[in-house]
């Protein structure tokens, strides 16, 4: 009962209004990075290996004296 009491309590009041609409926002922000996080990886992984090697090629170390 004290659940019910508590479900309509914040249908009906506003005062919880900005809190639910965070929390909505915040799990769509979750949902989306789910979904998108692994092309994402898969893309940046290919970029940051690729410039890793360039950098290797470029780099001649000094001359030891």
């Amino acid at each position: 009962m004290v659940i019910h009491a508590s479900i309509s309590r914040l249908i009906c009041e506003e005062d919880g209004q900005d809190l639910i609409e965070y929390a909505l926002l915040a799990l769509g922000i979750a949902i989306l990075s789910v979904a998108i996080f692994p092309s994402i990886r898969t893309k940046m992984g290919t970029a940051f290996s690729s410039w890793g090697a360039q950098v290797q090629a470029i780099w001649v170390p000094n001359d030891p004296l």
